[in-house]
């Protein structure tokens, strides 16, 4: 129990104290009492020895050459606590890597006897791949804390030292982590556009020095035509994966992240935008106005007087087809449907079949359509 005083003061010829004797009553048992602790310039002492439980109250005596005065009246009863039991080590520590830090949690003391109460802990970081670079440390009074500054890469113990007035321990070093960023962005290789769909495909990111490889990849649509349409997304352990729900006509732009056991990385760069059409349009994309037939099929030129207007049709009628013949019609169509599918192929899009039909109007002139 920690007593403290204000000096007496000192009149003219009087000599000041030379030291101080507190004195401890025990009221409760008086027979416990009498413990003491002295002071000479300081106006504050410790009595130890008291029994937890009993109520106290303390006197102060002044002494200087001449004697000693008069006790001091005596203060308000007080009743020790029982003293706080040293800590004991903590246990079940664990460790999560982070960029250039690492945090470490622990469960309870190990001593069901110690308190937490009052307790702080500190924790303290060593380099086993660089012995020579200095600990790093933190200190908390939960059951956690995050110690920051560290080299990515390298590898860290760790300790836990549990400290209260009555003392100190340490934790044993936990196995060696080494603190690391979150990947880097991949690459996205290709996109291929289907019917309120797309394909997207990427090149993994190259791992660096103590980064672990990315454990799944995320892509994100973002509608730049109407942006409240946008933010449809597909998750892979893989190099590709498809989006679905996309809007036909609407422009797109992709990008992609990895994640590994610290994050995700940053977006890769955009795409260029892309629009998601209908298998019809995008087969009817490639025609323009102007059909040039190669050589094995019907020879000459096919002049479309229609184009595509839509981006979401399913079929389409195309006038133009000269001469008026159904059958010389015919032999042409599936000229230019042929030439679609062979744009089609080589473009890796969906698998479109391509149906022709032809129609002689009364007016004698040919329509066909493609579907």
């Amino acid at each position: 129990m920690t007593i403290s005083w204000k000096p007496p003061v000192t009149t003219s010829g009087s000599q000041a104290p030379s030291g101080y004797t507190v004195t401890a009553v025990d009221t409760t048992n008086p027979s416990n009492g009498g413990q003491t602790c002295t002071a000479t310039t300081a106006t504050t002492c410790t009595v130890k020895g008291l029994n937890s439980g009993d109520n106290y109250v303390f006197q102060v005596v002044a002494t200087n050459s001449v004697g000693s005065s008069a006790a001091t009246t005596t203060t308000t009863p007080v009743t020790p606590l029982p003293p706080t039991p040293s800590p004991s080590a903590v246990s079940s520590i664990s460790t999560r890597q982070g960029n250039g830090e690492v945090w470490v949690g622990w469960g309870g003391q190990s001593s069901s006897g110690s308190s937490t109460a009052g307790t702080t802990y500190t924790v303290t970081g060593n380099n086993t791949t660089d012995p020579t670079a200095p600990p790093v440390t933190c200190t908390s009074t939960t059951n956690s804390c995050l110690v920051k500054g560290l080299v990515n890469g390298d590898g860290y113990t760790f300790t836990v030292t549990a400290t209260n007035p009555s003392g100190s321990v340490e934790s044993n070093p936990t196995n060696p982590i080494n603190p690391a960023p979150v990947p880097n962005p991949p690459t996205v290789k290709r996109v291929e556009l289907g019917n309120h769909f797309a394909v997207i495909s990427w090149t993994p990111p190259a791992t660096a020095k103590g980064v672990a490889a990315p454990a799944g990849y995320t892509i994100l649509a973002t509608d730049l035509t109407n942006p409240k349409n946008g933010g449809e997304t597909c998750i892979s352990t893989s190099d590709s994966c498809r989006i679905n729900g996309l809007t036909n006509g609407d422009r797109y732009i992709f990008q992609a992240t990895a994640t590994n056991n610290v994050g995700a990385s940053l977006p890769s760069t955009a795409t260029n935008p892309m629009v998601p059409v209908a298998p019809m349009a995008r087969a009817m994309g490639y025609l323009g106005n102007t059909v040039q037939l190669n050589k094995g099929q019907v020879a000459g030129l096919v002049t479309l007087t229609a184009k595509a207007a839509s981006s979401s049709f399913t079929h389409v009628t195309v006038t133009g087809f000269a001469p008026n013949n159904r059958n010389v019609a015919l032999s042409r169509a599936r000229a230019v449907a042929n030439f679609l599918r062979v744009q089609l192929k080589k473009d890796k899009a969906p698998n479109v079949t391509i149906s022709v039909n032809v129609r002689l109007h009364s007016s004698n002139k040919t329509s066909v359509v493609f579907s």
